[in-house]
């Protein structure tokens, strides 16, 4: 897969004329908690989710097989400070136009102590 087949969310989707599978990168942040009572740490909790796509009839088994890659990638790892979880993978049902899509969500944290 090249570089040109790996977008990040507001980015423009790659042609299908031109590739027949490609990812889309999406974070999404969430609640901050203390890390301790009466501290100034913070653990901030988000989720990475990649997209796959792939044409649709190519069958389930290309996109199922990204998937995995982009999970194995991630779990259980701590990059630049980012401490990833279990990535779970989901097919997305009543994928549109002309996209097979699987998700996987990546659960991520980092924390952040104050002087």
């Amino acid at each position: 897969m090249s570089r040109d087949q790996v977008v990040f969310e507001n980015t423009e989707a790659p042609s299908g004329e031109v590739f027949s599978e490609w990812l889309r990168f999406v974070l999404q942040f969430g609640e901050a908690d203390h890390m301790q009572i009466g501290g100034r740490g913070y653990r901030y909790w988000g989720l990475l989710m990649v997209q796959v796509f792939t044409k649709k009839g190519i069958g389930v088994a290309r996109g199922v097989e990204l998937a995995d890659a982009v999970a194995l990638l991630y779990r259980d790892q701590s990059l630049s400070g980012n401490i990833f979880g279990i990535p779970t993978i989901t097919k997305v049902p009543g994928s549109k136009n002309d996209w097979f899509q699987v998700q996987v969500s990546a659960p991520f944290y980092f924390n952040e102590v104050l002087p």
